[in-house]
């Protein structure tokens, strides 16, 4: 039985000594960690390797995390894989533009990083297993979904209109 492959994280940070923290302790844990200080070389290396999981600093020179996190989103080969975004100082207005590119999840500083482990592999477990599929096989999967989705869709509206063509009255 051959063991299990480390999960690979790719961390973005400008703090270089935050950076080399987090990663010796995601290290301890087993994964495999790729650093970089800006989110022009973390586009390369994306472009170059697949990572499992992405944690990126929000605050970094050049680009935010949310122009970060919207780059890797619309790259198809990357658009499935988690990011988590830390900040010392997030608002509201942020968060909403980070749910909306599909940023997984918010860390705040301070923070431990053992629990930030944890979430992660949490979601990677679960991402891990849909991602494991070949591209062919999800999107016959999708194609499945929205083929059934579309179907009720259509008969819904058919009982809807048979009982309001029988009912002579419009629907509310």
């Amino acid at each position: 039985m051959t063991a299990p492959q480390p999960h690979k994280i790719l961390m973005v940070d400008d703090e270089e000594e935050l950076l080399s923290t987090n990663k010796e302790c995601f290290e301890d844990e087993g994964f495999e960690v790729a650093t970089t200080l800006n989110g022009f070389e973390a586009l390369k290396m994306l472009s170059e390797k697949r990572f499992d999981a992405i944690i990126s600093d929000y605050t970094m020179p050049r680009m935010n995390g949310i122009q970060f996190a919207n780059y890797v989103k619309v790259n198809e080969k990357n658009s499935m894989t988690p990011i988590f975004i830390i900040s010392g100082n997030m608002n509201h207005n942020a968060l909403g533009q980070l749910k909306k590119v599909g940023v997984l999840g918010f860390i705040s500083k301070p923070y431990d990083i053992y629990k930030v482990i944890n979430i992660v592999k949490s979601k990677i477990t679960t991402t891990t297993k849909i991602d494991s599929y070949s591209p062919e096989l999800l999107k016959l999967f999708n194609q499945c979904i929205l083929d059934v989705f579309s179907h009720y869709f259509k008969e819904g509206v058919k009982i809807i209109e048979n009982k309001t063509s029988k009912n002579n009255a419009p629907l509310a």
